[in-house]
């Protein structure tokens, strides 16, 4: 994934994640009040970085669950991007 190739990121232990009954999620920051929904896909990759799996292998476990389509590999990425430059996931020297 370039965007996040090497990267090690985490996630920032300031945001709240509440999983809905129908597999979305949420994500809030109660610092500065801001929420993100997520749709199904997006909830599972949240679950996966909180139990530890990397960028590098967020496809991997992707692909155990569902079929991935061709740009899957970019989407990921984006939506990565997105979650870093939104505050919800930190780089893992703080950033």
């Amino acid at each position: 994934m370039e965007e996040t190739e090497g990267e090690s990121v985490k996630i920032n232990t300031d945001i709240v994640f509440r999983e809905e009954f129908d597999g979305t999620g949420i994500l809030f920051n109660p610092d500065t009040g801001d929420t993100y929904g997520l749709n199904h896909t997006a909830a599972f990759i949240w679950k996966s970085l909180e139990a530890g799996i990397g960028p590098d292998g967020l496809l991997a476990e992707l692909a155990r669950h569902t079929e991935l389509p061709p740009e899957a590999e970019n989407e990921v990425a984006a939506f990565l991007q997105e979650l870093k430059n939104k505050g919800y996931l930190l780089l893992d020297d703080g950033r």
